[in-house]
């Protein structure tokens, strides 16, 4: 079953990547923008998000990376 489930966060955070497409996106910009720059929250917020997509991508498609993380920079869609 290649079914997933996201949390509206999770979405939030695609819709935000893929309308930066192909810009890279800072960790800061995706806080401000997804969590409305409440650093307390959306630093691991963040992170987990990021966690939870890449396993829900690998789940469809195992083969493909398609959040990539720009070291010291931040994340891109690929």
């Amino acid at each position: 079953d290649k079914t997933c489930v996201l949390q509206p966060k999770f979405i939030e955070l695609l819709v935000y990547l893929v309308e930066c497409y192909p810009n890279a996106v800072t960790r800061e910009q995706l806080i401000e923008n997804v969590w409305g720059g409440n650093q307390c929250v959306g630093e691991k917020a963040l992170t987990n998000a990021i966690w939870h997509l890449r396993k829900s991508f690998k789940k469809l498609d195992p083969d493909n990376t398609y959040i990539e993380t720009l070291r010291k920079t931040g994340y891109r869609l690929v």
